[in-house]
């Protein structure tokens, strides 16, 4: 689901990218952002990711907490508006610093084209029939969201949804345990498989950015609506970490649970978080330790912004954003996040002093997936 990645050699990261052969082609991610909007009856989802790879084509497969009842292309545009609003601010203390900062992308997120397979965004009901005369796998709608085809399945057993993988051509060996991990779980999973295939098979140096997904779904066999991010996607990665950006919208501030806890901070006394950077270190690097430090083996989410947040798609509502940096093992349970019925709004700040005893500017650092491309880039 949430954001959604990968198999590399041994790679599943959350909502994960399968390869017809995973020895010979591999779409991997290690970078991956996440839009949930919770309403009252129905949870929005749009999920983005950075990958990498060789791979000709590759199915995208989702587990999702409910029933689906749509399956669109997401928004690049509210993607960049949520970095720009939400990043950390980066201050640097220079008399002479005169230099405008950038907001969204910037010039390092590279996007690329995809074959069109169809039109139309609407959930096309199939009917609920079943694949092969297999009772255990239906399909309950297929059609078209921009770039991707896809397929809404529901599946009894994994067995039967590993075998329509198979029966499209795609290699299960990596991910056969975080399938039957879904399938086994309480809650009735749905599945939505999405097809690619990019016009280039191997990826620039640092990755390209995939297009945008949004699902929305409703309450499924167990009557719960729940606002989750399929986090265990990513468990059996072979990526030595995984950054995620959440991005939560509500009637209030979000708080995530199901095992996965909130770095400490003080929000209504501490509204700016404020991190200093090191002489030899740059904000968006400071910026990434306190995450590997907040997290790595420790299910840990941290607070980066949350306020009231005027959203294309949501209107007015609560935004909380969370990010962190996870080994794969620690992703043991998908972040769930409920609503706490605080409105009080924080944001997080990262000072480095290049001359010592000014004062200086300040400008907005977009640390997201553009950014990350852009410090990558340089190495």
């Amino acid at each position: 689901m949430s954001l959604l990645l990968a198999l590399l050699p041994s790679a599943w990261p959350c909502a994960g990218l399968i390869t017809p052969d995973y020895s010979e082609q591999v779409a991997s991610s290690d970078a991956q952002q996440a839009i949930l909007q919770i309403g009252a009856a129905q949870i929005g989802a749009e999920y983005r990711v950075r990958y990498a790879g060789n791979a000709t084509d590759f199915a995208w497969v989702i587990p999702v907490p409910g029933t689906v009842d749509s399956v669109e292309e997401g928004s690049e545009d509210r993607f960049l508006a949520l970095e720009a609003a939400t990043a950390p601010t980066a201050v640097y203390w220079s008399f002479d610093d005169d230099d405008e900062g950038s907001g969204g992308c910037g010039s390092g997120c590279i996007n690329s084209s995809y074959e069109l397979k169809g039109g139309g965004d609407n959930l096309a009901d199939t009917g609920g029939r079943s694949l092969g005369g297999d009772p255990g796998i239906s399909i309950v709608a297929s059609g078209y969201a921009g770039a991707f085809e896809y397929t809404v399945l529901e599946a009894e057993n994994a067995d039967g949804l590993i075998a329509w993988l198979q029966a499209e051509g795609y290699d299960t060996t990596i991910s056969a345990p975080s399938i039957q991990a879904y399938v086994d779980d309480d809650i009735a999973f749905s599945w939505v498989a999405v097809q690619l295939s990019p016009d280039a098979a191997t990826t620039p140096d640092g990755g390209v950015v995939l297009p945008p997904l949004r699902l929305t779904w409703s309450a499924g066999d167990d009557g719960v609506l729940h606002a989750s991010y399929p986090a265990r996607m990513a468990a059996t990665s072979m990526l030595s970490e995984v950054r995620t950006e959440l991005y939560v919208l509500a009637d209030s501030r979000v708080a995530p649970a199901n095992g996965w806890t909130a770095a400490e901070r003080s929000y209504e006394t501490d509204f700016e978080y404020t991190l200093s950077a090191g002489a030899d270190v740059e904000p968006a690097e400071a910026y990434e330790d306190l995450l590997r430090t907040t997290g790595t083996t420790h299910p840990v989410l941290f607070p980066v912004w949350g306020g009231v947040y005027e959203d294309s798609v949501a209107g007015s509502a609560y935004l909380t954003r969370y990010d962190t940096i996870v080994a794969p093992p620690t992703n043991q349970t998908d972040v769930t996040f409920t609503e706490s019925g605080a409105s009080a709004g924080f944001m997080t700040t990262i000072g480095k002093q290049t001359d010592a005893g000014s004062t200086g500017a300040a400008w907005l650092l977009p640390i997201g997936l553009g950014g990350l491309l852009l410090r990558r880039r340089r190495v």
